[in-house]
Parts: structure tokens; sequence; C-alpha cells
């Protein structure tokens, strides 16, 4: 148990460290730089600029999924991959933004918080890999015709990396501004509501 307890607050210190160090590196002078006082604040403008590029990179991942359906330069179906990864990146780009405006506008508790924030690690991490695959495939491509549509996906996508990076961070340390606890009234506001199960009488057996 002393064991336990001791990985505990190892664990505890490690975790408290780096959200510091996210706070006084990147949250407060970011806050600084966007001239903004209130953390939801530079959340939400976070947020929005995320959206912006989502619809961005949503369009120009269709223009290349139609570019390398056009492609016939490629035997091996490695087009075909290509063009999936374009258009099933985007559908979880635009998932991710609906799933964030619904948590964010109703569902501020502490796990819908941390699913959202989980997730915009992991979509992060996915524009990072997009942006490696797109920008080496317009280094390989000679005809700058053909590679302007792979070069601005690839450039998108590091936008997405950038500023969802960005808003994971800033959602992480400032996750306690926006979480809401049902208080006691509210608590008893749901329970009076029609169709809420009663509470079973106490035995005395």
């Amino acid at each position: 148990l002393k064991e336990d307890k001791a990985t505990y607050h190892r664990m505890d210190k490690a975790i408290t460290t780096i959200d510091d160090g996210c706070r006084d590196v990147i949250c407060f002078p970011l806050l600084k730089l966007l001239k903004v006082e209130r953390p939801r604040t530079m959340i939400t403008f976070l947020f929005i600029l995320s959206s912006i590029l989502v619809f961005t990179a949503f369009i120009i991942g269709c223009v290349v999924a139609t570019d390398l359906q056009n492609d016939d330069t490629d035997d091996d179906g490695g087009s075909g991959s290509l063009q999936f990864a374009a258009v099933f990146s985007s559908l979880v780009y635009v998932i991710l933004t609906i799933i964030g405006i619904v948590i964010l506008r109703k569902y501020k508790t502490p796990l819908s918080i941390g699913v959202l924030i989980g997730f915009v690690f992991v979509v992060a991490n996915l524009c990072l890999i997009l942006t490696a695959i797109f920008g080496n495939i317009a280094d390989v491509v000679d005809d700058d015709d053909k590679d302007a549509p792979y070069e601005a996906f690839a450039t998108f996508q590091f936008f997405l990396f950038t500023v969802y990076s960005l808003f994971g961070v800033t959602l992480s340390v400032f996750r306690n501004e926006l979480i809401e606890v049902p208080t006691f009234e509210e608590d008893e506001k749901i329970e009076s509501e029609p169709g809420y199960p009663a509470a079973a009488p106490p035995s005395y057996e």
C-alpha cells in the first residue's frame, strides 16, 4: 500500500508539473497574444478557428479525393487508400466539431470534457500524420498543377494540427473553468420532473 501511495503521489506531481508548465509556457502567453482576459474566450476563439479550418479542409479533401480518383498512374491501389484517407479524415473533423459544439454548449460534465480533450489530441495526431503523407506526395509529383491540391491539403492539415494542439492544451489546462457540476437545487428539480423514478422506501427489516 505504501508503494502504491508513493507511485500515486509521483504521478500526481508529474501531472501537476506538466499542467503548470503548459499554463505558463503556452496558455498565458497565448492569452496575452490574443489580448483576452477570460480563458473561456480563448477556448471559444480556438474552437471557432478550428471549425473554419475544418470547413476549408473538407472542401480541399473532396478536391484531393476527386483528383486521386482521376489519377490512373497508380496501379497498386495506393490512390484508393489516399482517397479514403482524405475523405474519412474530413468526416472525422466534422464529427469532432459537432461533438465539441454539443459538449461545450450543453454537457460540460467532467466526463464529457475529458472525452473531448482525448478526442482532440487523437485528431491532432491524425492531422500531423496526414501532413507528412500528403506533403511527401506533393514532393514526389513532378507536375505543379497536380501537386497543388496535395500541398494545400497538407498545409491545412498542419494548420489543423497546430490549432487542435493549442485547443487541446488550453482545454486541458482550463478545464475547471468549463466543468459545471449540478447543484443541489438542480438535482431536486430533475428528481421532481414527471417520469423520474421515485426512490425506494427505506427498509427496516
